[in-house]
């Protein structure tokens, strides 16, 4: 969706001092520096007629709710992926567990019959030497195997995600649109002369990047997070889960921007039409039909 840029008239851009600080990063995110500075410009001078106004007006709102879609998507997507790696990551973590129990009762069951097996040796000759080498070899096999148990071994998983959520985030750019314009021009605009959410991201994800794996390794994690993707150890996965949360999280934060901005344009042009019509006593077109409910009406 091709949205406008920054107003480059500095009479018209002079009007968008009226927006409040914390609406205008949304305002140039959304592209509606241009019409929001005619509109407020319009207002002023009372050159605009009403239909007009209302035809624009109208324009942002379906503009605003497209948006809106947009955000919407874009946090699913990130809910989703989050929500992949992680059943992949606990179906692994679940199959270790399995393997663990299955070794440990292994373990168990060679000790029992090892002993079992010596004790009835004994038994039988009391004098043969055969049942002490038995017990040795036994003791070996079922520590062998009872060792085994907790080594860890990691699962490789092959994951593949040319088309990478994280990847414009991490860049800092997004030719393939894989993100919304609008989204990404909220990740990169700065918040109330603070850090761009996509800074405080970066930082995050370093944090992320630092528990998941030692600095040697640190360029080919990223180029496998951030990457078309490739064989995962079960730690760089449950990292880029917890950075896919970390992007859903900072772009519901994006709902709270959009709806002051859809609050303050009520309160600046809505409410200022509600107190026109009711001094004029009409409504917006009353003069081209009738007011009242209809006959059809219930």
């Amino acid at each position: 969706m091709p949205l406008a840029l920054t107003e480059e008239d500095p009479s018209l851009a002079a009007e968008l001092d009226a927006i409040p600080r914390q609406v205008r990063r949304t305002v140039l995110a959304a592209g509606l520096e241009p019409v929001l500075a005619r509109m407020l410009r319009d207002r002023r001078t009372g050159r605009e007629g009403e239909r007009s106004f209302l035809v624009r007006r109208q324009a942002i709102a379906m503009q605003l709710a497209a948006l809106s879609s947009q955000l919407d998507a874009s946090v699913y997507a990130a809910d989703c992926l989050g929500d992949s790696a992680e059943s992949v990551r606990v179906k692994i973590d679940a199959d270790s567990n399995a393997r663990e129990i299955r070794r440990t009762m292994i373990s168990l069951i060679i000790g029992a019959a090892v002993a079992i097996g010596a004790g009835v040796w004994e038994l039988a000759d009391e004098e043969a030497k055969g049942r002490v080498a038995l017990q040795i070899a036994g003791g070996a096999v079922a520590g062998s195997v009872g060792v085994a148990a907790f080594v860890d071994q990691p699962t490789p998983i092959l994951l593949d995600h040319r088309r990478n959520l994280l990847e414009p985030v991490f860049r800092g750019e997004d030719p393939e649109h894989i993100l919304p314009t609008f989204v990404m021009r909220m990740l990169m605009l700065p918040t109330n002369a603070g850090p761009t959410p996509r800074d405080t991201l970066l930082a995050r994800f370093k944090t992320i990047l630092d528990e998941a794996a030692p600095k040697d390794e640190r360029s080919r994690a990223e180029a496998l997070i951030f990457g078309a993707g490739g064989v995962y150890t079960p730690k760089l996965l449950h990292a880029r889960e917890r950075m896919l949360d970390e992007v859903e999280s900072a772009l519901s934060a994006f709902a709270r921007d959009l709806e002051l901005l859809q609050r303050w344009l009520g309160r600046a042009f809505d409410d200022g039409l509600l107190l026109e019509v009711e001094s004029s006593g009409e409504l917006p077109g009353s003069r081209d039909r009738a007011v009242g409910p209809s006959e059809d009406a219930p």
